[in-house]
C-alpha cells in the first residue's frame, strides 16, 4: 500500500466494501480516511482490508489500531495488517475435498471437533456452529489420520448453511513453538488427493 492509494474496507459483520484512501503508511499498516456513514468500527475490530496493485485486486487481514473522526462525515482509521494479501478475485491454490478422509479440525475455544470439507496448501474450510466474524483470528488444530498439526487461522469468509456456518479459514505464519499448521497444509492437500486417487482405482 502507498499513499493516495485507493482501498476498502470489510467489517465482519457486512459483505458490503466501504471506500477509503491512503494518506500515509508504515511497516506494519497505513492510515486512511473513509467516510463515516454506515461504517461501524472501533480499536480492535478485525476486518479485511482490499485495494489493487499491478491489475490485482488483493485481499488481507487486518486490524484497527485507532479511530479519530475528521468533519462530520468522515473517520481517519489507523489500520496493522495482520497476514499476507491474497487474491480477492479467484482461488489461488487447489483444494481437495476431505470426504471420506480422516481430517478434522478445533477451532479456538470450541469444545467440538469441526468437519473439515477442503484442504488447500495455504488454507481449509469447515463446518461449525460457532459464530466467528470475517477477520477473526483464532488457534486451530487440524488433524489428518490423528496426527495433529497447530497454528493461527483467520476467517476469510463466513456463510450460513442451515443451523451451521461454513468458513474458510487461512493459515497465517506463526512463530510460536510447535506452530506446524501452515507448513504441513500443502503435504495434507496431497496426501488426500493420493488417498483419494487410491479409492478410487481401488474401485475400478
Amino acid at each position: 500500500m502507498k499513499p493516495d492509494m485507493d482501498i476498502f474496507l470489510r467489517t465482519p459483520d457486512s459483505s458490503k466494501l466501504h471506500p477509503g484512501k491512503v494518506f500515509a503508511t508504515c511497516d506494519k499498516g497505513c492510515n486512511a480516511v473513509f467516510e463515516s456513514n454506515s461504517l461501524d468500527v472501533e480499536e480492535g475490530t478485525e476486518l479485511f482490508v482490499y485495494y489493487e496493485i499491478r491489475r490485482r485486486f488483493l485481499q488481507q487481514p487486518a486490524r484497527v489500531l485507532s479511530v479519530t473522526p475528521e468533519e462530520e462525515t468522515r473517520l481517519r482509521i489507523e489500520l496493522e495488517t495482520t497476514g499476507d494479501p491474497v487474491s480477492a478475485e479467484s482461488r489461488e491454490c487447489y483444494r481437495v475435498s476431505c470426504y471420506a478422509a480422516d481430517v478434522k479440525a478445533q477451532l479456538g475455544e470450541e469444545p467440538e471437533m469441526c468437519e473439515v470439507l477442503d484442504v488447500s496448501a495455504t488454507g481449509f474450510a469447515v463446518f461449525s456452529t460457532a459464530e466467528h466474524g470475517v477477520g477473526k483470528m483464532f488457534q486451530a488444530t487440524l488433524y489428518h489420520n490423528g496426527n495433529p498439526f497447530h497454528g493461527t487461522v483467520v476467517v476469510q469468509s463466513a456463510r450460513e448453511f442451515g443451523k451451521k456456518m461454513r468458513y474458510g479459514l487461512r493459515a497465517l505464519d506463526d512463530q510460536r513453538p510447535k506452530a506446524t499448521l501452515k507448513s504441513a497444509l500443502n503435504r495434507i492437500n496431497l496426501s488426500v488427493q493420493r488417498e483419494q486417487a487410491a479409492r478410487l482405482s481401488g474401485n475400478r
